[in-house]
């Protein structure tokens, strides 16, 4: 961890963003409040679990996460999407919900330093062997102990829809420089919406008129924007209309050689279009600009 670009770290508990310490320890000039480096991962909310998010259906998450043919050509699309989108200067990255590192871990690379910050600590753990060059931190997405405008890339995948929308995007512009930007996913069309929904801890399916109308209320500028899933979405509105109030295990986990067929079509997808905006999909994926004013300091 010392050979990684200095933290810029914010007391959750008095605001604060004077701090001392070592490379396994920071603790608040303020208050004295503390955050530890343990096994790769900095403990900076002590018995905190998202209540958006369980920690069953996270664990559940990770389980299908390893093969499910949904996965990784989005992981491919997103990658591709940022790496498009960022510039030389652009430096610092942030994820906020990052999971088990996966797609962290495909970024971190591609940038001086690399944050992931997530809820629960049995990912996290899996974050650490997937990201060891990044900072891990253990720590509410909606309240994080990072000090402001640090970032000049904030990425958040599968989160928005399991918070406060506000409070979530808020705390993302915060965090990010004047001319920074911010690419987002989230589940797309409510027309889509099933019980899946109800056990994943969604409160909506967007549309994207209402994600703009979130984004520019807590500052943001809408700047592009595409779907995932276009060519299986007729398969996948199809399962779910006839599965509203059931959990159909077809689209959980498939049998092995339908699963490689769906994961076929996805990466056809990715590698034919990725470069266009397709006009819809079981996914919506944003990105979005902080905007430079005349007392922004860049």
């Amino acid at each position: 961890m010392t050979r990684l670009p200095q933290l810029h770290w914010r007391c959750v508990t008095c605001n604060h963003t004077s701090f001392s310490g070592s490379s396994s320890s920071a603790v608040c000039r303020h208050c004295d409040s503390q955050y530890s480096l343990n096994k790769g991962v900095w403990e900076c909310a002590g018995g905190f679990t998202p209540s958006g998010f369980t920690e069953n259906r996270s664990e559940h998450l990770l389980d299908i996460e390893r093969n499910h043919f949904w996965f990784e050509a989005r992981d491919r699309l997103l990658r591709s999407k940022l790496l498009t989108l960022k510039r030389p200067k652009d430096q610092r990255l942030l994820e906020l919900g990052c999971g088990s590192g996966r797609v962290l871990s495909t970024l971190a690379g591609e940038f001086a330093q690399s944050v992931g910050i997530e809820g629960h600590l049995g990912a996290l753990n899996k974050a650490a062997k997937a990201c060891p060059d990044s900072y891990l931190l253990h720590g509410n997405v909606l309240d994080t102990p990072l000090a402001d405008e640090q970032f000049d890339w904030v990425v958040a995948f599968d989160v928005l829809e399991h918070v406060e929308a506000e409070a979530f995007l808020g705390e993302a512009f915060r965090l990010t420089r004047p001319g920074g930007c911010l690419l987002l996913s989230v589940p797309a069309f409510p027309m889509l919406w099933s019980h899946l929904d109800e056990l994943a801890g969604h409160r909506c399916r967007y549309r994207l008129k209402q994600l703009n109308e979130e984004l520019t209320l807590t500052g943001w500028q809408l700047r592009g924007h595409t779907y995932f899933q276009c060519l299986l979405f007729p398969l996948f509105a199809a399962s779910r209309l006839l599965n509203r109030k059931t959990h159909p295990q077809l689209e959980r986990k498939p049998p092995a050689g339908i699963n490689r067929m769906l994961r076929a079509v996805n990466e056809l997808e990715v590698n034919l279009f990725h470069r266009l905006p397709l006009p819809f999909g079981s996914s919506l994926i944003a990105w979005v600009g902080k905007p430079v004013t005349p007392d922004s300091k860049l």
